[in-house]
């Protein structure tokens, strides 16, 4: 394996991305500050539904609230899902809050990720601690860690054919992954 150091970016993306040459070409006209460790790009699904900026500000004490409960038990996680879904207001398709506008944020949609020269200079490799799950609050903690950013790029657009990987998998062992990775980055975010 080479010397990863030595590269000035490193794309770092699921199996189900596609990448246009506009892609490449944004990103080699793109000036990094030294404080940039890492550049979120623009990911849309195929239904056209932006994925970032995943989180702007670091998760609320009553999202986290909602965390801890919905991860008691895969039971309460039907009953909850159930009654949001009576409600109306279960987990829906829209747009992520200020995808238009290139910006600081506090984690990117973990699907794609371009790290930098920076991020390496002070970081190494990539920490893995989840499995599928809960990599954007890791790599976040990593990168204020060590005195870093993530920006968010609004102009730097990915095509993201969500969950092709997961679709074949049980809604339960969805759940227990989601579990797993929670436990693990609870205090990140």
């Amino acid at each position: 394996m080479p010397e990863i150091s030595k590269y000035s970016l490193v794309i770092v993306g699921n199996n189900d991305l596609e990448f246009k040459s506009v892609f490449f070409e944004r990103l080699n006209n793109t000036l990094i500050d030294k404080n940039i460790f890492v550049i979120a790009p623009n990911i849309v699904k195929p239904n056209g539904i932006h994925q970032n900026p995943y989180s702007i500000k670091p998760v609320s004490c009553i999202r986290k609230l909602l965390y801890k409960i919905l991860y008691l038990s895969y039971k309460v996680a039907k009953v909850i899902f159930w009654f949001s879904s009576l409600l109306g207001v279960a987990k829906s398709e829209k747009d992520r809050n200020g995808f238009e506008k290139s910006q600081y944020i506090f984690a990117g949609h973990g699907s794609c990720y371009v790290l930098t020269s920076n991020y390496f200079k002070y970081n190494g490799l990539l920490v893995n601690l989840t499995f599928l799950m809960g990599e954007e609050f890791i790599l976040s903690k990593q990168i204020s860690d060590t005195g870093g950013k993530i920006f968010y790029d609004a102009d730097l657009l990915v095509l993201h054919n969500e969950h092709s990987s997961m679709e074949n998998l049980a809604s339960r062992r969805v759940y227990e992954y989601n579990r797993t990775a929670y436990n693990i980055i609870r205090n990140f975010c």
